[in-house]
This record gives structure tokens, sequence and C-alpha cells, in this order.
């Protein structure tokens, strides 16, 4: 049932079975241990997030609300956390990028099952080097998409971008399993393979959790004109990129914002696409913006809707082929977006 809101200065019940292979290995080295025998089990809560580091800033969808929890070491820790975060509450930022520690960085699937699992994983694994693109597999997977048994099947290897499975690159054979460690692994020669193919013919792949927003309101151009650093794009069917910024002028995100035309999908509209793991952050920094007088909506996309990215010298070719429309340079240049099916299944481009 977990923790009762009334837990205060307690301890939980007494759980031996779960480090049992762990005091196994003390008595085996120091057999006093074992004759000596347990006088008194101390088991208190120590809390955790999924992935080991503290909540520290606001609490998303909620107005001057903040937070700090999930310290492993309040003492040693609450200072310093708690001095950013007043700094925070008082100026609206911190003197320093706490990023790392904004409750914003998790979505929806972080709870309380997840947060558990990845808990005692972190707890297993305190002192072990966790090596560059390493993902543990405790929770996984969290979220999917149709595609995921589909690319698997074809060798995908996947990373995890917030609770996303997303491929990483594709296997060369079934039994290739590439050891982690600081430097190059056997999967970077597999990488340079796929890069160069990118660059002289064509590559596709699903860049599943990548965060959309639909914003829509007569206000919405001069809206994000007023939130983004650079021109923002105001035509139909012209795509634009942009930066976020806080009042120190630091980057707060980037983003790509596309005008999609009216049609029988719905009102002229404007697509605002960022990195996954930012999707309540910037819901949460461009609601917390919108002032009483100016007419803008806001609407995530992330969970209705999957990314597939194509890309090389002959992309144009292969979307001929499964799409109808001229897909030229001159009908179709770059930063443009259209409306379009895919087979059956509608699709924006």
């Amino acid at each position: 049932d977990g923790i009762s809101p009334s837990f205060s200065n307690d301890l939980c019940p007494d759980d031996l079975e779960r480090v049992m292979d762990v005091l196994e290995g003390a008595f085996a080295r120091m057999p006093v241990l074992a004759d000596v025998g347990i006088k008194r089990v101390v088991n208190g809560p120590i809390t955790y997030t999924i992935d080991g580091a503290p909540l520290v800033g606001p609490i998303p969808g909620k107005r001057n609300a903040f937070c700090i929890i999930g310290l492993r070491a309040g003492l040693g820790e609450g200072g310093g956390h708690g001095w950013l975060l007043a700094q925070q509450i008082v100026h609206g930022e911190a003197c320093y990028d706490t990023w790392c520690l904004d409750p914003r960085r998790f979505t929806g699937h972080a709870n309380v099952e997840l947060t558990s699992l990845k808990a005692i994983e972190d707890y297993q694994n305190e002192f072990r080097f966790h090596f560059p693109h390493e993902h543990r597999p405790a929770g996984r997977p969290a979220k999917t998409t149709p595609l995921t048994p589909i690319l698997a099947a074809k060798g995908a290897e996947f990373t995890v971008v917030n609770g996303w499975e997303r491929v990483d690159y594709f296997k060369p054979s079934p039994d290739f399993h590439p050891r982690h460690m600081f430097d190059f692994d056997e999967s970077f020669d597999v990488i340079a393979k796929e890069v160069e193919l990118v660059q002289t013919k064509v590559g596709l792949t699903e860049v599943n959790g990548f965060n959309r927003i639909e914003i829509t309101g007569a206000d919405r151009h001069s809206f994000l004109d007023r939130m983004m650093c650079g021109r923002v794009q105001k035509r139909d069917g012209r795509v634009g990129l942009g930066y976020l910024l806080n009042h120190h002028g630091m980057i707060k995100a980037e983003a790509t914002v596309a005008n999609i035309p009216a049609s029988d999908r719905g009102p002229d509209r404007v697509w605002y696409g960022s990195a996954a793991a930012s999707e309540y952050h910037d819901m949460d920094w461009l609601t917390s913006h919108v002032r009483d007088d100016e007419d803008v909506q806001f609407k995530s996309l992330t969970n209705d809707q999957t990314i597939l990215v194509l890309a090389g010298p002959r992309a144009r070719d292969v979307l001929s082929k499964a799409a109808r429309g001229d897909w030229s340079k001159d009908a179709f240049p770059w930063l443009s977006v259209r409306e379009c099916f895919i087979g059956f299944a509608p699709a924006t481009v």
C-alpha cells in the first residue's frame, strides 16, 4: 500500500530475505558475524526517483507550487538543494542549470510501480559504474508504439528516452551484444555504417516520444514571437526553428515550429516539436506565460502520434513512391510541411 501520508520518523517491518545473499557473503568473509547473530534491524525508507536524482523545483501543471523530495541523504544534500530551490521560488530561476533535478524531467510513466522497480535496481547498483549509453533493464519497456515489435524483429537495439523505447541502431546479427565501456564499444562501427548509408542513400527509423504540442488560437503567432528568439514563421506550410529563453537570456528549450494550413483534418494551427525529455517542461513553460488577454490554446499530441524520420539523398524517391503528389525540391522545398496519406494512413510530412 506504500507509505502512509502520516508516516514520520518511523521504521518499516523487518525484511532480511531481501538482503540475505549480501548477508551470506558477509558471513562467509567474517564468520564471527554469523555466530553473534543480529540483535536489531533498522529498516527505514529512503526516497528514490526513477533515475536516482531528487526532484527539486516547480511541480508541473501547478502555479507557484514547488517540491524538494527524493533526497537519499537529506542532511548531506538538503542545504545545497534547498538553496537552489529558494532561488527558484524567489527569482524564478536558480543560478545554475538545475535540469538534472527538475521534477518536469519525468512524465506520466514514472508511476509507483516503475519507481519501485527502478529504486531497487538503483540501490543494487549503488557502487557500480554507470557506463555511457547504458540503460538498465528494470521497468522496461515502459512506453512503446505499434512499430516497436516490428523494429525489434528487424534487429533494433533500443535506448530509453523519457520512458520510450527508441531505436539506437540495428544489430548486424541476433547474437550481437556490445559491452558497455567508457571507450567506443562494438556498436560504434555498426552506427558508422548506418551513417554512411544515410549520407549516400536513404535511411528510415522511428523517433517516438518526440514532444509535440498543437497550438491554436488567434494569438498563437504573436505569442510564439514574444516567447522565442529569432523570427517565427507565420506562412502556412512553412517550418522554422526557435529557442525559448528565460529573462536572463538562457535557453530553456529548442523547438521546431510548423504552420499547418486548414484542411478537413482541422483549422490552421501550429505544431510545436521539441525533445522527448522536455514534454512536461515545455508545456509548463508555455502555458505559464500566456497572458490573460491572449487567445492561445495547447494540446499535447505526443502520446497520440509517432514520428518517422526519412533521410538521405534518395529520401524524396522513397516518399514519391509512398505518397501521391510532387515531392521535388521545387514543389516541396527545405523547411516545408504538407499533409498527405501514406498508404491509407493520414500523415504530415
